[in-house]
């Protein structure tokens, strides 16, 4: 009977190590893991950060190609209201020399 006791006790033994073992492995893996979760999230965070950084960037662009368009399309405008008066002027003088023609002729 003491045989079997040592026996049992050397495996009861050897069990309870390699349970130490396991449970030191399974607390170096979710050491490990909450590491890399920690890693994964700092890296979340630089992403977003990086992508809200490039949408303003982007939005700062597009707002200034619509203020270029804005002055662009102003400075045509101004150029077509002018050219549109300098055409009237141009008609009025015409058909003022056109009526002193007439009354000459007349």
């Amino acid at each position: 009977m003491d045989k079997d006791n040592r026996a049992l006790q050397g495996k009861i033994q050897i069990e309870q190590k390699e349970r130490q073992a396991e449970i030191s492995s399974l607390q170096k893996k979710v050491i490990e893991l909450i590491d890399i979760e920690g890693r994964m999230q700092m890296e979340i965070e630089e992403l977003k950060g990086d992508r809200d950084r490039r949408m303003n960037e982007w939005q700062r662009n597009q707002e200034r190609e619509r203020d270029a368009q804005r002055i662009k399309m102003n400075e045509i405008e101004s150029k077509c209201k002018e050219l549109e008066s300098k055409r009237s002027a141009m008609v009025f003088d015409f058909e003022k020399e056109k009526s002193k023609w007439s009354f000459e002729r007349d």
